[in-house]
């Protein structure tokens, strides 16, 4: 049976929380097999869309492809923050690219615009999968002659494959141009510098790349404004903001909290980036979510936050009747974000798919 690029796709949500179990484990040889899923889990997005192109994509490859990405990136990324890898503000900022970006394509829809994918941003995933996965190896093994020899033989293989193919095809794949790239890189960082600075450039290195290819959105749809060929409501200006900016950000700060477990966070994360992928879909089909719809889950998640940092900030008990309080509602929160998931899927899938 031929494996099919929808397949490797939906493969890469399905096992990711595997790895993020594993990586937050204090043993190192289980971190070391959670890095190895990690690499392998992205592999797929390379083959994936080898198959897309020769055997041609499908609408549900379209939807599913993009939600994917932004899972693997949060569910690699929160995991570093976590294990003290990488800064907070640094994930934070480097995860709230995404839900932004997201939003203003489905904004840019909305007036009738077509936001084009930046040069820079098709990389973009790659480059934050690659940093990140040296990331999380260079705080596993910190040995430096050993990190070196697994380093290079990646770097080695990285080339060797890219050379293979450019002769195979006569083509030269610049994927894995870059790929082998940032893997000399990489090597070439860790043989100069201690495990700390390390982290801190490839931190930089991603935080960089990942601002710098949402420039150009930017500037296309703020220069594009005027010639815009519709008007959507102005109730869209006060919603994307809260729902791209506020909910994530608020979601990303849970992870962190005492008596709130690291996955819960961790899934509403995901299904808010979901929402937020299959909200371009729609948009760029011509269906939109309700306003009202996405008003209610607004205000929803607003009142919990509010009511979270409240008990936060007065220090009320963080056990009543033997439950954590602020994680029945981080839970709520999340029942609210998946419920209104679901609700659009159901509503729009027929359309879609």
């Amino acid at each position: 049976m031929r494996i099919t690029a929808n397949q490797l796709t939906v493969s890469r949500i399905v096992l990711m929380p595997l790895p993020v179990a594993l990586v937050l484990t204090e043993i190192r040889w289980v971190q070391l097999l959670a890095w190895v899923l990690y690499v392998a889990i992205g592999v797929t997005d390379f083959f994936d869309g080898i198959l897309a192109r020769k055997y041609g994509s499908t609408r549900f490859g379209r939807l599913t492809d993009p939600i994917a990405d932004k899972i693997y990136v949060a569910l690699m990324f929160l995991p570093l923050a976590l294990l003290d890898l990488l800064p907070v503000w640094m994930t934070v900022l480097v995860l709230m690219r995404d839900p932004l970006i997201t939003a203003l394509r489905s904004l840019s829809e909305r007036y009738g615009m077509t936001m084009k994918t930046a040069t820079l941003a098709k990389y973009k995933t790659a480059i934050q999968m690659i940093a990140g996965g040296y990331i999380m190896f260079a705080g596993i093994v910190r040995e430096r002659w050993l990190a070196l020899i697994c380093m290079g033989l990646l770097a080695a293989l990285a080339w060797l494959g890219y050379v293979l193919l450019g002769v195979k095809r006569k083509n030269w794949d610049p994927r894995m141009l870059t790929m082998g790239g940032l893997m000399t890189m990489g090597a070439g960082i860790r043989a100069v510098c201690n495990v700390e600075l390390t982290l801190i450039l490839y931190g930089v290195l991603i935080m960089v790349v990942t601002w710098i290819s949402a420039w150009n959105y930017l500037i296309g749809f703020f220069g594009g404004l005027g010639k815009a060929t519709r008007r959507p409501g102005a109730t869209w200006w006060l919603l994307y903001p809260v729902e791209s900016g506020i909910v994530p950000l608020f979601v990303l700060l849970t992870c962190f909290a005492s008596h709130v477990p690291v996955y819960l966070p961790m899934i509403i994360c995901s299904v808010e980036l979901a929402v937020g992928a299959l909200d371009n879909i729609l948009t760029s089909e011509g269906h939109e979510r309700s306003a009202r719809h996405v008003a209610i889950k607004l205000m929803l998640q607003l009142a919990i936050a509010a009511v979270f940092v409240l008990m936060s900030a007065a220090r009320l008990p963080t056990l009543v009747l033997g439950v954590a309080p602020a994680m029945v509602l981080v839970l709520v929160f999340g029942t609210v974000s998946l419920i209104s998931g679901v609700v659009a899927f159901l509503r729009y899938a027929p359309r879609i798919l």
